[in-house]
């Protein structure tokens, strides 16, 4: 917000009450509390206004008209004063923009003197933000500060992009309780013999900072609860052999326990906390149909499918079939053009979509939001209305396989779901999936 430099008389009728305020704050005008930031090449003064600051925060609240009250000056020592500054001009502007590289540092202050909207608005700028380099000190942050919508995005998207993530220096940094938190998840999908080396190598990492003897005891010591997060059993029985094994993580009675589990999976591992294989997140169920040559048009058409669930998850689109083509001889490019409801009765969900794009391959209609499903509460039928704009009817196979004969499938996600058409209009040609981490308290 542009303020003016000069403060002609009658000034006041000028400004809004926002611009007004802050004219107070940058012209110094009434101010009755000092800020003395104190770094160690210089010493900066900050003026402000106590009852605009507790009005903001409990913290000032408390420091300024507590039992305690300060006499209008406060030493800061461990913020610098550019940062400060910013900090108390969000608090001034309600509506001043906040950018990634400002979010970093606003936070901490935010969270020290408690300014709740404050912290949540730079969790959001920074959960916009996250990189596969950034990604890790974007996760520790959201698990210092307790920030849950923050961590759930971070570990999502971590999760989507594990083997580049574990390959980041910043993954070597941090602490136990953010790599426990990490492992633990089902999608965090990279090949377990892979997760294993890296964690050797930051257990290795510690030991020799904290000078310790570089042995498979110690190293598990360091590794603490993560180790049992590692999935042994998993692991084929040579790399079990050569690489666990003879590292002395183990002793013998663990180390026969996962060979007897790796013979017989229904027998106890003793060791680790899961015994599943990592598997995606996302995941999808398409069904490769066969055209027949004859057609049918029609401007709306209406097509059902069944979605058997046999795990818990969350549906985020849908994928469509755009290879349709116009029904009369003009160009038929506007058949990109559509309108499309879909429903889900048994759970009250009524979706509008409006897709104006280009091209006739399969596309995608993504979810705003994930719509979880269960194996308890399904099968679920999913009714797609589709019209087409600017009055153009649409050419369209009526039937898309041979009768009699099985469509073939797609998929990263047999273990999750399957779906069935219920009529011959076969719109709909695939399902998109998240599958939950079954992290906990996440």
């Amino acid at each position: 917000m542009e303020i003016n430099t000069t403060l002609p008389v009658g000034w006041q009728s000028e400004f809004s009450l926002t611009e007004s305020i802050y004219t107070m704050f940058e012209k110094e005008l009434w101010t009755d509390v000092n800020f003395i930031l104190k770094t160690k090449e210089d010493r900066v003064e900050v003026k402000a206004h106590r009852l605009v600051l507790a009005a903001r925060s409990p913290v000032f609240q408390a420091m300024f008209y507590g039992r305690m009250a300060t006499n209008g000056k406060v030493t800061i020592e461990d913020i610098s004063p550019d940062t400060f500054k910013l900090f108390l001009r969000y608090l001034y502007i309600d509506d001043e923009e906040i950018n990634e590289e400002s979010a970093w540092h606003v936070i901490e202050v935010a969270h020290k003197y408690q300014v709740g909207f404050l912290v949540n608005r730079c969790a959001d700028v920074l959960s916009s933000s996250i990189t596969v380099d950034n990604a890790c000190e974007t996760l520790q942050c959201a698990v210092f500060y307790n920030l849950k919508t923050l961590k759930k995005i971070t570990l999502g998207f971590i999760d989507d992009n594990a083997a580049k993530v574990l390959e980041t220096p910043e993954f070597m940094e941090l602490p136990n309780e953010t790599l426990t938190l990490i492992l633990s998840g089902d999608t965090f999908k990279v090949d377990e013999m892979k997760i294993i080396e890296k964690m050797v190598e930051w257990a290795s990492k510690k030991c020799t900072e904290q000078g310790i003897e570089l042995n498979g005891i110690n190293m598990r010591k360091i590794l603490g609860d993560t180790f049992f997060h590692l999935r042994l059993p998993t692991l084929s029985l040579s790399d079990f052999t050569e690489h666990v094994g003879k590292a002395g993580f183990l002793t013998e009675k663990e180390e026969l326990a996962i060979y007897r589990h790796m013979g017989s999976p229904s027998s106890q591992n003793g060791v680790c906390t899961s015994i599943i294989p990592r598997v995606p997140r996302r995941c999808y169920y398409d069904l490769i149909t066969k055209h027949l040559s004859y057609y049918a048009s029609a401007k709306t058409l209406t097509t059902t499918i069944t979605i058997n669930c046999f795990k818990y998850m969350f549906l985020t689109g849908i994928n469509y079939e755009a290879n349709i083509t116009q029904s009369s001889d003009i160009d038929g490019s506007n058949l990109s053009v559509f309108k499309a409801t879909i429903s889900i009765p048994r759970l009250n969900i009524n979706l509008i979509y409006e897709k104006n794009g280009e091209g006739s391959t399969t596309k995608c209609i993504k979810f705003e939001n994930s719509i979880p499903l269960t194996m308890k509460n399904g099968p679920y039928e999913m009714i797609l209305q589709v019209t087409w704009m600017n009055d153009h009817k649409a050419k369209y196979p009526s039937s898309s396989y041979v009768q009699g004969e099985s469509l073939s499938v797609d998929s990263n996600a047999k273990d999750v779901c399957s779906f069935t058409y219920n009529d011959k209009f076969r719109f709909i040609k695939g399902l998109r999936f998240l599958r939950p981490s079954n992290r906990k308290n996440v």
